[in-house]
């Protein structure tokens, strides 16, 4: 399995997870065996941090192969481009990505919800969601 995070620094385990999907610089990219173990971490730029195209990201991260994406925050729409993908969402998440990852593999959800005003540049105080 693989599970992409949005990062706010290319430190890949040690980069705190962002708060928004599409405001991340970086993907921290980690690869999971079938126990649960981390195979390899990769940090990818966001190619697409300064341009604002419906779908761009999404099918970036599928062509990275992930399963599931992680961030602070995501928009409906986004997350529904992910789905679109085949790309499981979890959003509430908040600190280094190895601390969010263990909690993920310990099967702990994040409360909150997608938001609807992402897509226009606002901020978003109730952020959520599980794996």
């Amino acid at each position: 399995m693989r599970v992409v995070f949005a990062a706010d620094s290319p430190h890949g385990l040690e980069a705190e997870v962002a708060q928004h999907f599409r405001r991340a610089p970086y993907f921290v990219v980690v690869e999971l065996d079938e126990d649960g173990e981390i195979v390899s971490v990769e940090v990818r730029e966001n190619p697409f941090v300064n341009i604002h195209g419906p779908g761009m990201i999404p099918s970036f991260v599928k062509d990275l192969g992930a399963d599931v994406i992680v961030s602070g925050g995501m928009g409906q729409r986004a997350a529904q481009f992910f789905q679109n993908e085949g790309i499981d969402v979890v959003v509430g998440a908040d600190g280094r990505v190895m601390d969010v990852l263990a909690r993920l593999l310990k099967g702990e959800s994040f409360s909150g919800s997608l938001c609807e005003h992402h897509e226009h540049g606002e901020g978003c105080g109730h952020h959520g969601g599980e794996l």
